[in-house]
């Protein structure tokens, strides 16, 4: 995989026929990486859906009675 990183001119500098400045490629190497839980977030994904739908739900019912 290759990567540029370009920069649009300075405000003061930006002319409409000057190109922008564009670094040469940048090599890089991404490993694969099979994990369920990378870093011990899987509880946490599972747990806020878990607490916000209910809660979402009861404010929900809440307005429909008032």
């Amino acid at each position: 995989m290759a990567a540029y990183v370009v920069l649009p001119p300075a405000a003061p500098a930006l002319a409409a026929d000057s190109p922008p400045a564009v670094s040469p490629s940048i090599q890089m190497h991404v490993k694969g990486h099979r994990a369920l839980n990378p870093g011990g977030v899987l509880p946490t994904v599972i747990a806020v859906p878990l607490v916000l739908l209910p809660a979402f739900g009861g404010l929900r019912v809440v307005r429909r009675v008032v």
